[in-house]
């Protein structure tokens, strides 16, 4: 198969969702942070498509940025994937990969976490002059 000409291939993806769980950090100073997102694949069974729950890990600024966020609320991150070898006891080795966060974006936050109670709709409402 030739390569194609003019394309640069990079190790670069985007993900868009809500914050699953509450971020978390670990021992070694990293974030870990769950999204919830909707996969373009078709349950032909549901007549659904799939929500999937991908795991990512930060680490640095954007590690205290994301330890702001709130369950639910929106989230867009831009990541890359590291593989990482590690040797065992035995002399066999497992290879793992970790999604990465290098760039990060938070929106809204669902208004049950920030305590706005829903008043009707807005001609529903009284207007104090």
């Amino acid at each position: 198969m030739q390569a194609l000409q003019g394309f640069r291939y990079e190790n670069k993806g985007v993900v868009q969702g809500t914050l699953a769980k509450k971020p978390f950090f670990t021992k070694a100073g990293a974030a870990l942070i769950v999204i919830c997102t909707y996969s373009p694949r078709y349950n032909k069974k549901t007549m659904r498509t799939e929500i999937v729950f991908p795991n990512f890990v930060t680490f640095g600024k954007v590690a205290e940025e994301v330890m702001s966020a709130q369950i639910g609320q929106e989230i867009w991150a831009e990541y890359h994937i590291e593989t990482k070898k590690v040797t065992r006891p035995d002399g066999t080795f497992s290879y793992y990969e970790d999604k990465v966060i290098t760039n990060i974006a938070l929106g809204r936050i669902p208004w049950k976490r920030i305590g706005i109670q829903d008043e009707g709709p807005i001609e529903d409402q009284q207007v104090s002059e």
